[in-house]
């Protein structure tokens, strides 16, 4: 009996083996085919910069369009969102740290409904906050 669970005992050891090669050797080959250096793109420009003044992000969570083209950026530590114009220029905020219904914990997604109408999911309240398309 011995001898059969110490065979037992190498077998499973080699099959676990056979499995991790494998597993390997389909991962290197799933890379090569994703390869990303034949994409080529041209950078055409950035905005924004570390800080608390309008304009600046101190952990940027999500983005989003409206349908002006006007970019919302969610703001995890500064728990606000941003509304910036199609070229990077800072239009408004709304939120802030706070429990009230115009507040956020921590916003992280954000999206808009066929209306305009903005929603955030607000991750440490547990909450998605709809906010009215009559923002300025």
């Amino acid at each position: 009996m011995f001898a059969k669970n110490s065979y037992m005992k190498k077998f499973l050891l080699l099959l676990a083996i056979l499995v991790t090669l494998f597993s390997l050797s389909f991962i290197l080959k799933s890379e090569e085919e994703y390869s990303f250096s034949s994409v080529h793109v041209k950078f055409v420009t950035s905005w924004g910069q570390k800080g608390i003044s309008e304009g600046q992000f101190l952990y940027l969570e999500d983005f989003a369009l409206d349908q002006k083209g006007n970019i919302l950026v969610t703001d995890a530590l500064r728990a606000d969102v941003q509304i910036f114009s199609a070229n990077g220029q800072f239009i408004n905020r709304f939120g802030g740290r706070g429990n009230k219904d115009d507040e956020f914990e921590k916003p992280e997604g954000i999206a808009l409904d066929a209306q305009g109408n903005i929603l955030v999911s607000d991750y440490l309240s547990g909450q998605i906050k709809v906010f009215d398309a009559n923002y300025k």
